[in-house]
């Protein structure tokens, strides 16, 4: 006997479900990469008036936002090889999650 959540789980709820949550993926890293065009000169932005952040927080919300740039490049598999050198991906690897994501959600909406 099925019970809780999913006893009643149909076909259209599962697709509706899991392209919401495919975009909403997309959309936040989109997102992210976008930011880092904001914070491309460093903390001075955070810093600066009206904003005023701590130079600590500064810091840590910049890194957050390249970490998020950095993931977007691997998601729609662009090249990549960081800093420390633990990620070496390069163009044409094949390794694009978007092509999954996009049968899911349509092409073009991100």
């Amino acid at each position: 006997m099925a019970c809780g959540l999913l006893a009643n789980l149909t076909l259209a709820q599962v697709n509706a479900q899991v392209g919401q949550i495919a975009l909403n993926a997309v959309q936040a890293l989109n997102q992210g990469a976008e930011l880092q065009t904001f914070v491309a000169g460093g903390t001075g932005v955070l810093t600066a008036a009206p904003i005023s952040m701590a130079s600590g927080d500064a810091t840590t919300m910049v890194n957050a936002i390249y970490d998020l740039y950095v993931l977007n490049q691997i998601m729609n598999g662009n090249g990549w090889v960081a800093a420390n050198g633990t990620i070496t991906l390069a163009t044409g690897t094949g390794l694009n999650f978007m092509t999954n994501i996009n049968n899911l959600v349509g092409t073009g909406v991100h």
